[in-house]
């Protein structure tokens, strides 16, 4: 009998057998395959911002700027000509592929194209060929240079990598923007005087400034705009509230002043500065997200080649 009944449980599982197959034949679904070892990958890249700035009395704002021009030297978004350096990890090896933008798609610069590898890991990073924050700013190529992002590490196994939402590039390094002022309430929105007169010999000094080490190390901030009185910086992230001393000549009066930084990595720290009665004031900080604007931007895609 338990013979009989082997017998019988397999024609029963031939009979099934059949009838899937059957099923499959006359279904309309299509099963497909994941791709293979070596195939090209689709990259999506973008920069993590936020909505909010978290300002020093805890207020938030959720003011959306578009067009940025600050973008051109202190990304929150990808632009055409942009190169960023993706790394691929295997347990046995480790390799770079550089890719550029367009405007519209990121595609790899060079003859190899960036391939599937079940199993690996995938790192980004931005600018391509960062290596240090630069001890003199005061140049859009270096301040853009000191202004590292990277991705977290991703996988993938659809042929699709996405350097998007949890996965988007983010600031490592620390901002701090200088803005100085005159007599405060002398602007119809009761802020400081707009400052025309003639900055020079201005030195920015603290411990481990762009090398996070023991010390004291000189900067040079980067002015936008030669009519506007404000100063961007990349400084290395301490994580340490570290006091930085600042000495100007403005209009041909010697100012200086000391504000102390947390440097803790992503922030943006921007501190106002009066000049009155000849005397530099500090007058107060704001702890603000990296830039305004969207969650994520960018969002250039690659169009695999073989």
């Amino acid at each position: 009998m338990k013979t009989v009944n082997l017998q019988i449980r397999t024609v029963r599982l031939a009979g099934l057998f059949c009838l899937l197959l059957a099923w499959t034949a006359c279904s309309d679904e299509t099963v497909i395959d994941p791709p293979g070892e070596d195939t090209p990958i689709m990259i999506r890249a973008e920069i993590c911002t936020s909505d909010a700035d978290t300002r020093a009395d805890g207020r938030e704002t959720t003011e959306t700027v578009t067009d940025d021009p600050a973008n051109v030297y202190d990304r929150s978004s990808f632009i055409a000509n942009d190169k960023i350096r993706v790394t691929r990890t295997n347990p046995s090896d480790s390799k770079d592929y550089l890719l550029g933008a367009d405007g519209k798609n990121w595609a790899v610069i060079g003859t190899a194209p960036l391939t599937l590898r079940i199993g690996a890991s995938y790192e980004a990073t931005f600018p391509h060929d960062y290596k240090n924050i630069q001890k003199d700013q005061s140049t859009q190529a270096n301040y853009l240079a000191s202004n590292l992002l990277k991705s977290p590490a991703a996988t993938s196994s659809s042929g699709e990598l996405n350097f998007t939402g949890d996965n988007a590039f983010v600031h490592q390094n620390t901002k701090i923007t200088l803005v100085f002022t005159g007599k405060a309430g002398v602007a119809a929105d009761g802020t400081g005087a707009k400052l025309t007169g003639t900055f020079s010999n201005f030195t920015i000094t603290g411990t481990g400034l762009y090398t996070g080490g023991a010390s004291s190390e000189q900067m040079s901030f980067y002015r936008p705009e030669a009519n506007v009185a404000t100063w961007h910086g990349i400084v290395y992230p301490k994580k340490a509230s570290t006091d930085i001393s600042l000495a100007l000549t403005y209009d041909n009066v010697k100012y200086s002043a000391t504000i102390k930084c947390p440097m803790e990595a992503g922030k943006h720290y921007r501190y106002d500065l009066k000049i009155e009665n000849d005397i530099l004031i500090p007058d107060g900080m704001t702890i603000e997200n990296w830039k305004s604007g969207e969650s994520y931007t960018g969002g250039f895609d690659t169009t695999p080649t073989s």
